[in-house]
């Protein structure tokens, strides 16, 4: 079973029309006694980094969350927003704490990149873990503002070019985030998510 966490805003019909697609059964939770029971999990896409973490304040899920992903190795894939929220802050918004997975802080593209925001069909140079994807080729949608500027370099799966390189996909253990849009990258994104249900961290 995947669980999706609905979150203030987010692209939860898109995620879960693609896994059940591909077979696989899906749940979408909405509070801490249903998070806890979560054997797979995902943090979708969509919305600001302070309002999400607004959000899972007031649900009171924060602490849940860092239990489940740090504590219990709960395989986690967070997606877009999914992804930053995994990080310790972000520029975006009012100044609040994420959820430290990774230490590291999201930024703002700066006129070092192209297109702000960058929006659309993208490339990935993939760094680790090829299995995830399809083929050399790997195109995925995005659309957002804000990067993850710098990781260490053992947590890097792809970079991606938007006039410079930026950390486009990240691994730490037991969690995998994603800066593209899986569900809205076709065939590509079929792979990934695949992968993820059936063989991430199993």
């Amino acid at each position: 079973m995947i669980s999706i966490l609905k979150l203030k805003s987010g692209n939860i019909s898109s995620v879960e029309n693609m896994l059940k697609f591909l077979g696989h059964k899906v749940e979408i939770i909405t509070n801490k006694s249903e998070l806890l029971k979560a054997k797979k999990l995902i943090l979708p896409g969509i919305g600001s980094f302070d309002e999400t973490m607004n959000y899972l304040k007031q649900n009171e899920l924060i602490e849940t969350l860092r239990l489940l992903i740090i504590k219990n190795e709960v395989p986690t894939l967070g997606i877009c927003m999914g992804m930053q929220i995994l990080l310790s802050s972000s520029e975006e918004g009012k100044p609040c704490e994420g959820l430290s997975v990774f230490p590291q802080k999201i930024k703002k593209f700066d006129k070092n990149f192209s297109k702000v925001p960058h929006v659309g069909w993208n490339k990935l140079e993939i760094i680790n873990s090829q299995e995830m994807f399809l083929d050399e080729k790997n195109f995925f949608y995005f659309s957002h503002s804000y990067f993850l500027e710098k990781i260490l370099s053992e947590n890097v799966i792809s970079l991606s070019v938007n006039g410079s390189k930026f950390v486009s996909s990240i691994k730490k253990n037991n969690v995998i985030g994603a800066q593209f849009h899986p569900e809205k990258s076709h065939k590509y994104g079929f792979h990934f998510l695949d992968y993820f249900a059936e063989k991430f961290y199993v």
